[in-house]
């Protein structure tokens, strides 16, 4: 059995006057700045193999791009209780003309709001 697994997750930056007036009010309250930018990961789900976690990406399955979430992340992580943090390998992708196209390094504008880009999963999954 393989020790590892693929994570699936997305990630999107939006203005915070983008959201409904409720959640704009909260989010006014806690970032005191009407043009904040709000950051957001959703890990959909995990894989055995790569090519069924990309798989997953391309297509868009489960429509991953809900809420307009621009980037997609494929990880490969070791299973176990709170994984440790050994990179293995990461793909990124980016929403270009209504499908995910492969992108070869991290976003940069991406490191501003997630300094250890290696958390995409963990945030996500567990906190």
């Amino acid at each position: 059995m393989k020790n590892y697994v693929y994570f699936v997750s997305t990630l999107r930056l939006c203005k915070i006057s983008s959201y409904c007036d409720s959640y704009y009010q909260h989010l006014l309250k806690v970032r005191k700045d009407p043009n904040a930018i709000e950051h957001d990961i959703r890990t959909w789900g995990w894989f055995f193999t790569f090519k069924e976690a990309e798989q997953c990406v391309l297509t868009n399955s489960l429509d991953i791009h809900d809420c307009n979430m621009e980037w997609a992340c494929i990880e490969k992580v070791y299973c176990g209780f709170l994984p440790y943090f050994t990179k293995l390998e990461q793909h990124f992708y980016r929403w270009k003309k209504d499908k995910y196209i492969k992108i070869e390094n991290w976003p940069k504008k991406l490191d501003k709001y997630y300094k250890d880009r290696y958390l995409v999963k963990m945030i996500s999954t567990i906190g």
